[in-house]
């Protein structure tokens, strides 16, 4: 095949191509009525973008009650901003663990009880024999002033008489009355020093009656109080408004004194603990802070929820927990402050 021959139907395409896009390019020249109008196109195409900006979905009756729809008029209401904070619980200063000290130098003779073992307040839990110079000086004193105040009784009551018929003159019988009165402020006050030492109202009772105490009975603590419910803003103190002693005890945890040693006075004999008053520490972030402060300051309740299965046999709580105090500081490793919220364990 020559190559002349393939050309000329090549050229006549060409050709006609070029005279189709001449007639379109000329269309508007030759038909300008059949053509569409571009703005009326672009007019077009806003009503579209309009239809669309406004779209509705129409349903039937039967497609809303198988979507459970429920139409219902616009009501204003307060809404409750929530966030989860974690919590630990832990012991609450000053009531949970506590210290036994001894209330004079002295050795300990005896101990009653042991750790792990359970105690109800005032029971004994240390014997001391006494060596404190001061507590036997005291004891001396106590008997001594109860003495001058038994004579000084006995010449008031002889020299009343004689002061009556005019034997004496009744200066003597008013000096006689201001050395009982001296008498007995010093007794007051040597009484008040054997109560602090630790001597029972009948032990101090015998001291006085010449019957000195050599030993002195170490005993638990009596209960500072339990709280039923805290609410932000009480005037007193949350836990101290106090305890029925018969439902307390306390655990021995740890005893600081062996048999046969010496203890000053002061020092600490033995750790107890008593967990009935807890606290539950929550941490929450430093953008957290306005929330926290404002459920503290108004005394909002929280929910307290506790990684515990249904069935792990604890009674429920029957308590409102609020925010007693937040932390002022923020720990540097996760960027997170403290706040506590009392508990009463059940």
């Amino acid at each position: 095949m020559q190559l002349h021959t393939l050309v000329k139907p090549a050229a006549g395409i060409l050709i006609a191509a070029g005279l189709i896009g001449a007639a379109y390019v000329a269309y508007d020249r030759w038909h300008p009525g059949t053509r569409p109008d571009a703005s009326a196109k672009h007019d077009d195409d806003h009503d579209h973008a309009s239809a669309g900006e406004a779209q509705r979905v129409k349903l039937t009756p039967q497609a809303q009650a198988n979507l459970r729809l429920v139409a219902k008029p616009l009501k204003l209401e307060a809404f409750w901003r929530t966030i989860p904070a974690p919590g630990t619980i832990v012991d609450r200063p000053a009531y949970s663990d506590r210290g036994v000290v001894a209330p004079t130098t002295g050795v300990v003779t005896k101990v009653h009880r042991f750790p792990g073992d359970t105690v109800r307040p005032g029971e004994l839990l240390f014997t001391l024999r006494v060596l404190s110079e001061t507590l036997q000086l005291t004891q001396s004193e106590l008997f001594r002033t109860s003495q001058e105040i038994e004579i000084n009784n006995e010449k008031k009551a002889r020299l009343t008489g004689l002061a009556s018929q005019g034997g004496i003159a009744q200066a003597t019988v008013i000096e006689i009355d201001n050395q009982a009165r001296r008498l007995a402020a010093a007794s007051k006050a040597y009484r008040q020093e054997l109560q602090t030492r630790g001597l029972t109202p009948q032990q101090i009772d015998d001291v006085a009656a010449g019957r000195f105490v050599s030993e002195i009975a170490v005993k638990a603590p009596r209960a500072i109080g339990a709280e039923t419910k805290v609410h932000a803003g009480d005037s007193q103190t949350p836990g101290s408004a106090g305890l029925d002693e018969s439902a307390l005890s306390f655990e021995i945890q740890e005893l600081k004194v062996e048999l046969g040693q010496q203890v000053q006075a002061g020092q600490t004999l033995a750790l107890v603990s008593n967990h009935q008053a807890l606290f539950i520490e929550g941490r929450a972030f430093r953008d957290e802070t306005p929330l926290v402060e404002k459920a503290a300051k108004e005394g909002w309740p929280i929910q307290v929820e506790f990684m515990e299965k249904p069935d792990a046999g604890w009674p429920r709580l029957e308590q409102e927990f609020f925010i007693q105090y937040v932390a002022n500081t923020i720990d540097p490793a996760s960027r997170t402050f403290a706040f506590f919220v009392p508990l009463s364990n059940q």
